[in-house]
């Protein structure tokens, strides 16, 4: 589901993020550590917690590893938009990015958005990963929502249409800044 690593991964003499980056690996769930790796589970929960303290790796969610390539080694987590369907996946969830990120997606935020909106299908807690903030939303028929798939540098993610996007943002017009702030976004959405 997330790739493969040679079971010398999380010896002391590897670099387990240059390994895992190296390969294409996005992310790992603790089972595919302890499969790949042939390692007990306590072993595998504990060569990860050593990778993470290095700086090598974070987890989104207990038992879910993102690589931190070096690039992003100052900042201790990647984009949200590198590893937000890793996260949904892991964690059963039917989502979209959506708001002002979607927006941001789609060339139409005059400004960076603060936080990284995604709507969910059911309540999900925030998490402020770093610099990485995660706000959830919660949409009744999420999977009816038209998406679009858009890449990141490691993944692709559900992006709310532009249409979709439109909708959202007068919806909620207090978690898109204010409804100048909406207004603004969909003229810029419209061009």
């Amino acid at each position: 589901m997330f790739g493969v690593i040679p079971n010398q991964l999380l010896t002391p003499r590897r670099r387990p993020r240059d390994e895992v980056v190296g390969r294409g690996i996005s992310a790992l769930t603790l089972d595919q550590v302890v499969d790949l790796t042939g390692l007990s589970r306590g072993a595998a929960r504990e060569a990860m917690r050593r990778a993470r303290g290095a700086g090598h790796f974070f987890a989104p969610a207990p038992g879910l590893y993102v690589p931190i390539p070096s690039e992003f080694s100052s900042w201790g987590v990647v984009p949200a938009m590198d590893f937000i369907d890793q996260l949904m996946r892991f964690l059963g969830r039917s989502y979209y990015v959506g708001l002002l990120s979607a927006a941001e997606l789609h060339g139409a935020a005059h400004q960076r958005p603060q936080v990284f909106q995604v709507m969910v299908d059911r309540p999900l807690s925030d998490r402020d990963i770093e610099r990485v903030r995660l706000r959830f939303y919660e949409r009744a028929r999420v999977e009816e929502i038209p998406v679009l798939s858009k890449n990141s540098r490691t993944a692709a993610g559900h992006v709310s249409s532009p249409e979709a996007t439109v909708f959202d943002l007068v919806e909620r017009p207090n978690d898109s800044g204010s409804l100048f702030n909406v207004a603004t976004i969909i003229g810029e959405l419209a061009k």
